[in-house]
């Protein structure tokens, strides 16, 4: 199953790049969200993060695109350790993205991402804090559907983070604005 997952944005991007060889003058986006991301560390679910998320990106090819993105933590999650209760926030995350896309109809598109995000969080029980960072490889597949020639809504699924054995994955709403 990973290799699919791995597979289906090259696939795409080689596709997209194949069935046209019309080029378009580079243009910038940005868009605003939030993502309800689970976060899960040994198979213990630690609970659900709230993320408002900040992308910016830049269409080099009418089928792929850069991007950037940056995040902090909007909604803290927890769990029970017992009878201790344990906090998890999220400081803020960044990432760098390719994004392969295929538009369907003139305002719907499809996408997916594949790049890399950093983490920095803290744990927190009783009196300590663990503060913990840390990157991993991360990727995901969403659809964009333009309201205007300027405006659109997006939806997507990302896998944040996975890395010795923590998680971080779920969905996103945002809103995007091309110049």
């Amino acid at each position: 199953m990973k290799k699919i997952i791995f597979a289906l944005p090259a696939l795409s991007m080689a596709l997209a790049f194949n069935a046209s060889a019309q080029t378009v003058a580079p243009s910038f986006y940005t868009e605003v969200g939030y993502a309800s991301v689970p976060y899960h560390d040994s198979g213990y679910n630690l609970g659900t993060l709230g993320v408002l998320n900040f992308k910016f990106g830049i269409n080099v090819h009418e089928n792929f695109a850069v991007e950037g993105a940056l995040g902090t933590g909007m909604q803290d999650a927890f769990f029970y350790y017992g009878s201790t209760r344990v906090t998890t926030t999220l400081n803020n995350m960044y990432g760098i993205y390719a994004k392969p896309k295929v538009k369907i109809a003139d305002n719907f598109e499809v996408f997916g991402r594949l790049g890399y995000t950093h983490i920095n969080m803290n744990l927190s029980a009783l009196s300590s804090t663990f503060n913990a960072y840390s990157g991993s490889l991360s990727y995901g597949l969403g659809a964009q559907y333009s309201f205007t020639k300027s405006v659109y809504g997006e939806l997507d699924w990302m896998s944040y983070y996975s890395k010795n054995g923590a998680t971080g994955k779920g969905p996103s709403i945002n809103v995007g604005y091309k110049f």
